[in-house]
């Protein structure tokens, strides 16, 4: 008896998990209060009042239905360019939503953010640059020897 008053009171607690956790233990989580930590990419989605948030905590990504105006304070989304803001989302998860036609997602009670986001400077390589260049020059060199060769060829068929 101790042990599944023990075991009703951990499930009744939200907790701290990542995604891809999440996903491969669906059938334990559903319905139940989680937490998760990730950075919020793309962009809002908005619904009317409600929105979609997409997040990935680099394990693997979720979307999060929310109203609109829990997104007021998150101004970066991630991208190739740009770190997004790293937010904590308390939320109910859903393996087969059924506001959603079945598909898994989290239906956000609170959200924060935890770290703001920021641009990622990607610097281009000295030595790709000067690969891209020379492998640029043979091709079109090539191409050059190839459209004189045809031309040679053309020419003495033209002679027969």
């Amino acid at each position: 008896m101790v042990t599944t008053l023990l075991s009703l009171w951990i499930g009744a607690q939200a907790q701290l998990i990542s995604i891809q956790e999440l996903l491969n233990q669906s059938k334990v989580f559903d319905q139940q209060t989680v937490i998760i930590e990730a950075e919020v990419i793309l962009e809002v989605l908005e619904r009317g009042e409600m929105a979609w948030l997409n997040v990935n905590d680099g394990s693997n990504a979720i979307g999060v239905y929310l109203p609109i105006e829990m997104t007021e304070e998150i101004d970066s989304f991630g991208d190739h360019q740009n770190q997004g803001d790293r937010v904590r989302v308390e939320a109910i998860f859903y393996r087969n939503c059924p506001e959603h036609g079945g598909e898994m997602d989290l239906h956000a009670k609170s959200i924060s953010i935890i770290e703001e986001g920021f641009t990622i400077e990607r610097p281009i390589s000295t030595w790709k640059f000067s690969f891209a260049i020379v492998g640029f020059t043979l091709s079109m060199f090539s191409l050059w020897m190839y459209r004189m060769y045809r031309k040679r060829v053309r020419k003495a068929s033209e002679h027969i």
